[in-house]
């Protein structure tokens, strides 16, 4: 009897672990049918949208707060971007962001070390995600032409160590170089140390037209 007891027991306990397992999976992973599907339909999308590109699905994630999916895709060896979407025939990406994002960055790192000799951390967010602002997929399609729909959605943050008595002339020409280029975004200047912010909003880059234009946003 007790031998009964004890196998029961054992099974109620395995079950349980099972049980266990499984929430913790599901928790983490999602429905497996649902994140197969979602997998294929990913596949099936990129396919038809970027039939000139050679991508890779190179996860799949789950959050268990939002209920869905969305898939980590590389685009041609140098774009990590991603796939989303709850409704399967209407999945969404943010290759072109994620694109935008990398060429600004390292354009405005390049320009940094050209004015300063040094380099700096540059770290751009461009919150457009999903949006309809893009409504043309080609491979000519840049920042600039959705910059003054997105502009206010856009920050590009520079934290770098300029000269002391160069600074106001050195931020100067980085505001005016990233006009040129349709960088419309809300610029972000942080000394190395810390010792001055300087933010200019989208909406304001055009009146700094000379240096004297970027006192009344240094803090």
């Amino acid at each position: 009897m007790t031998g009964v007891i004890l196998i029961i027991s054992q099974r109620i306990l395995l079950a349980a672990v099972i049980l266990i397992w499984a929430g913790v999976y599901y928790f983490n992973s999602g429905n497996p049918i649902q994140r197969y599907e979602f997998k294929h339909a990913t596949e099936q999308y990129l396919t038809e949208v970027y039939s000139d590109h050679s991508w890779k699905v190179q996860a799949i994630d789950y959050s268990f707060k939002e209920g869905d999916f969305r898939a980590r895709v590389n685009m041609d060896g140098k774009v990590d971007f991603s796939v989303f979407g709850n409704n399967l025939d209407a999945l969404k990406d943010n290759y072109w962001v994620s694109k935008w994002k990398n060429e600004i960055a390292k354009s405005v790192e390049e320009k940094v070390q050209a004015i300063l000799g040094s380099q700096a951390d540059v770290v751009v967010n461009i919150l457009i995600e999903g949006s309809d602002v893009i409504q043309k997929r080609s491979n000519t399609l840049h920042y600039a032409d959705i910059a003054n729909q997105s502009s206010t959605q856009t920050t590009i943050f520079l934290k770098a160590t300029f000269s002391p008595d160069k600074m106001d002339q050195q931020i100067f020409e980085i505001v005016q170089w990233a006009q040129n280029k349709q960088y419309h975004a809300t610029l972000f200047f942080q000394t190395e140390d810390d010792s001055v912010h300087i933010e200019i909003p989208a909406q304001q880059l055009k009146s700094i037209q000379t240096v004297n234009d970027l006192h009344p946003f240094i803090q």
